[in-house]
């Protein structure tokens, strides 16, 4: 199998390992939004009196001249923005005291910080690095604002911005609570490391892949891995082991002895799956389909069928159960010479999906006597 199929995330039919440039990319990330969370802190005041600059409007203190690991933190707004992730355009500040955030440099009123929305003011402001608790002026009950210039206005392009801004701010007001960042994005998700991973994913088009295979944790991940070969054809089935360079003299399925013993035929085709899958689909209340002897074509009708997310989800772990029953009866058979009853293996797939719900799942206890039924509503 490809490389980049296992690099890809669960959630697209991938493995999910990531590769390690995007992992390294995370973990400088995770730093990165520690320092901006809480500057406060006695690791990241240090780091600040060392890379300060002045009239620096980065988002995080970074003096290019200095080698070592914090440049490449420092750096990593520009990194991400060569997958299209502007970091700017994400973080968002929470303001509470003002006193975490810098009043010009950091994106608290807009999208973008005063710095970059006011240009003409920035320029004439004294103290450039002032937090917004350092411009407040506490007026009673509420708030003023104000600043030292280093010269007068004489621009109607600056008056017009000073207007601009007294407007916005005319609504704020400070409380007691402490400044936080947010990290915006589509999901509504905050800041983690796997936000930017998945980020990351979706700008590199490791997203755009479609894929029929979706990771469900409601099953265990051998019977997630399991099925994922199944679809792609990739199980070490006789013909499978004899494109791999394994002799076989016989390749005849050892359960049915009529055809060659393919992915397809273990899993859809052959007499003994069949047998399986119509009692599976008798069990679900779903219709079982005239041809299934292309096993993707079967997964796909089972996991078509009306009904809502849980229901389908609930369903695909059944289908996971039923894939790695089949392939123990095969693997018993053809191993042990030992043939495996059709009932007994449809209540092996039973127990298996009963397990995996009531200790792998959100769902509601079932009683075992509904679930033999799949009287499902109650949990659903």
């Amino acid at each position: 199998m490809r490389w980049d199929k296992f690099l890809k995330p669960k959630v697209v039919g991938g493995v999910g390992l990531g590769s390690i440039s995007s992992f390294n990319l995370e973990m400088l990330s995770k730093w990165w939004w520690r320092f901006r969370d809480n500057p406060s802190q006695l690791w990241a005041s240090e780091v600040s009196a060392i890379h300060k600059n002045k009239g620096d409007k980065s988002l995080i203190l970074n003096k290019k001249t200095l080698p070592g690991v914090w440049k490449d933190i420092g750096s990593l707004d520009k990194v991400l923005l060569g997958f299209g992730i502007s970091i700017t355009g994400k973080l968002r500040v929470t303001v509470g005291d003002g006193a975490l955030t810098r009043f010009w440099k950091d994106a608290w009123l807009k999208s973008e910080p005063l710095a970059v929305v006011y240009p003409d003011l920035y320029r004439l402001v004294a103290e450039k690095d002032a937090s917004v608790k350092d411009n407040a002026i506490r007026d009673g009950g509420g708030c003023r604002w104000g600043w030292r210039w280093l010269r007068n206005s004489s621009t109607s392009a600056a008056w017009n911005q000073v207007t601009s801004l007294m407007g916005l701010l005319n609504g704020v007001q400070l409380n007691s609570a402490r400044d936080t960042w947010v990290w915006e994005n589509e999901r509504g998700d905050g800041f983690s490391v796997k936000c930017i991973r998945r980020e990351i994913d979706a700008a590199s088009g490791q997203n755009s892949d479609e894929m029929e295979f979706k990771w469900n944790s409601w099953a265990t991940a051998k019977s997630n891995f399991l099925l994922r070969r199944a679809l792609f054809g990739k199980v070490a089935s006789k013909v499978e082991l004899g494109r791999r360079g394994v002799p076989l003299h016989d390749v005849t399925c050892d359960r049915c002895g009529l055809k060659a013993e393919t992915s397809d035929h273990v899993f859809a085709e052959c007499l003994f799956a069949k047998s399986i899958w119509w009692n599976v689909c008798a069990w679900l209340k779903v219709s079982f389909p005239h041809d299934c002897s292309m096993f993707r074509d079967l997964i796909k009708h089972l996991l078509d069928c009306p009904g809502d997310a849980k229901w389908r989800r609930l369903v695909l772990t059944v289908v996971m159960a039923t894939v790695w029953r089949l392939w123990h009866a095969r693997n018993t058979k053809t191993f042990e010479g030992t043939f495996i009853p059709v009932v007994k293996t449809v209540d092996l797939i039973k127990e298996d999906a009963f397990i995996w719900l009531k200790q792998r799942s959100n769902l509601l206890p079932l009683p075992w006597e509904k679930w033999l039924l799949f009287d499902v509503a109650n949990i659903l």
